[in-house]
């Protein structure tokens, strides 16, 4: 899915295809189109992987990411994930 957003082939993660308005993802500069390609210093080429970082925290824990944007610059965000 990555390629389809206009990275290159070797990009591996998990492509954000949208971010609720307001959400903690969103205040962290987040958005449709960027790759995330770490949780917590995990590779996460896969959404089994992202989910499996993710799955066990509660809404007060947060969590890393080392996420890539559409201009190829990497940067870690750190967000709390939403309950549901």
């Amino acid at each position: 899915m990555a390629k389809q957003h206009g990275y290159d082939q070797s990009v591996k993660g998990v492509v954000i295809l949208s971010v609720d308005a307001g959400s903690d993802a969103a205040d962290n500069g987040l958005a449709p189109g960027m790759v995330i390609v770490s949780v917590n210093g995990k590779e996460a080429a896969t959404v089994a992987e992202f989910m499996a970082e993710i799955g066990g925290k509660s809404s007060s824990d947060g969590v890393r990411l080392r996420v890539l944007d559409p201009s190829g610059a990497k940067r870690f965000v750190f967000v709390t994930p939403a309950k549901g």
